[in-house]
């Protein structure tokens, strides 16, 4: 993420940002309704139409948001008593690792002391096989204990990237849960050292159970407990999603709605069913946008929800590229990215819950944990994984497909009749073109027999699935 950061401020400064660092906002200027800028810790004003704040929503209205301006408007009174009282609870402890050489995991061996297999370049997830253990952790944070047997997600990104270690070192990234920010009475966990390093051992015991020697190949550490990320990074709760995430009634659907709402309530207009022709750009400068119809519409910022190729190829004229050299190289290179995927989504209605084997329904349709989660299926195997992969290189669907199922509507109950359900498979691997590089051509006998496929997959997992 810091190369990701600093080609954005290269970007910005070739553009004539300016890039401050160092100087801590003390806080946005607002006046008669309006934002001004933001004033600095040592009083210095920086002008600006527009201020776009990352920190938390609590940190933004509590702290930067002076009172005196949120009581001149009732709206304003609302929002900052609701984000307030949102939550920001965390069980998140990240411990990062330098190792001196890769884990060996006991369910696909190395093959040599440091040759990193398929896997080392995936999430792997530890101690998420079964449900009730995840609930059983997350029962204990809530009661203000870390967690027994945390759930432990290792990414090794020294397998992607070697400039981030010495040559045969590696790196592990480990996203832990559940450590308790609170205690049931409410007040704030006291972390010590002996707290720490309690966790600690348990954290590096759970991994050993999967990958026998991993202690022995560390030779340095870091913890972040929710109270360091809250101190270090100005993240409430510590929780690095900015609050407790929920499950939206309407879905997506219902976000884009309120976000609409809340656009036309500050005087926004929203256009719908007119389809941009181009972006106007004129004397390398943005105008705004000209629609099918010919209609244009002006403004000073036009942000593209499109695919940089879509931008790129369709909406920007290619004589305005022509114009600027950074610009030909910059629409070569995106023209020229990687934008294959093989994913296919197929979305059901039931008439009933799936009736797992892992973890079989007490009644017919009362759902368990697991309906609340992302179910994943076929994933237990690496080397099943890279055949899959294989078989969309070769130009065919896999024979047995990565599949991940969630069912909204245990989350949500409007969005099914009662007694009915809906699931959402997200499915791996359907290539989009052949080796060949020809797009592959889908007709309904190609479509019916991947459906086919998936479904006979799941009824592994869920005997059934197919009659609801």
């Amino acid at each position: 993420m810091g190369g990701v950061s600093n080609a954005i401020a290269s970007s910005a400064r070739a553009a004539g940002v300016e890039i401050r660092t160092n100087c801590s906002v003390k806080h946005i200027d607002i006046r008669n309704s309006k934002v001004e800028g933001v004033v600095l810790e040592n009083g210095e004003e920086i002008k600006g139409k527009i201020v776009a704040s990352n920190a938390t929503g609590y940190t933004t209205f509590k702290d930067l948001i002076l009172n005196d301006v949120i009581q001149t408007n009732t709206e304003l009174v609302e929002l900052k008593r609701h984000i307030l009282q949102m939550d920001y609870s965390s069980g998140t402890t990240k411990i990062n690792l330098a190792l001196s050489g890769l884990p060996n995991f006991l369910a696909d061996p190395n093959k040599t002391n440091n040759e990193f297999q398929p896997h080392h370049q995936c999430t792997i997830h530890m101690n998420s096989e079964s449900i009730p253990n995840l609930h059983t952790a997350y029962q204990e944070a809530l009661n203000g204990k870390p967690s027994k047997h945390p759930l432990i997600e290792m990414v090794i990104p020294s397998t992607l990237d070697p400039t981030i270690a010495p040559k045969g070192c590696h790196v592990a990234l480990l996203f832990t849960q559940y450590t308790p920010y609170r205690l049931p009475n409410g007040k704030q966990i006291e972390i010590n050292d002996e707290y720490k390093e309690n966790y600690y051992r348990t954290v590096i015991n759970e991994i050993e159970q999967y990958a026998p020697g991993f202690e022995k190949l560390i030779i340095g550490r870091d913890m972040l407990f929710p109270s360091d990320l809250e101190e270090q990074f100005s993240l409430t709760g510590g929780n690095i999603f900015h609050d407790a995430w929920y499950y939206v009634q309407g879905g997506m659907g219902g976000v884009s709605n309120a976000i609409a709402s809340s656009a036309r309530a500050a005087g926004v207009e929203i256009r719908t069913n007119c389809s941009v022709k181009h972006i106007d750009i004129r004397n390398s400068k943005v105008e705004g946008v000209v629609l099918e119809n010919g209609e244009g519409i002006k403004g000073k910022i036009v942000a593209s929800n499109a695919t940089g190729y879509t931008t790129f190829k369709d909406l920007i004229l290619n004589d305005v590229i022509q114009t600027n050299a950074e610009l030909v190289e910059l629409k070569r290179h995106i023209l020229q990215m990687d934008y294959s995927s093989g994913t296919t989504k197929i979305n059901l209605a039931l008439s009933g819950l799936p009736n797992f084997l892992a973890d079989p329904n007490k009644t017919n349709n009362e759902f368990q944990p697991h309906h609340q989660c992302t179910i994943h299926m076929n994933s237990e195997s690496i080397p099943n994984l890279h055949t899959a992969y294989q078989e969309a290189l070769n130009g065919k669907p896999s024979k047995h497909p990565l599949i991940e199922m969630v069912i909204p509507s245990t989350l949500d109950p409007t969005i099914a009749p009662k007694g009915c359900h809906v699931a959402l498979l997200f499915t791996q691997y359907t290539p989009y073109r052949l080796p060949n590089g020809k797009q592959i051509e889908i007709n309904d006998e190609y479509k019916e027999n991947y459906y086919r496929t998936v479904i006979n997959e799941i009824e592994q997992y869920a005997p059934g699935f197919e009659k609801l």
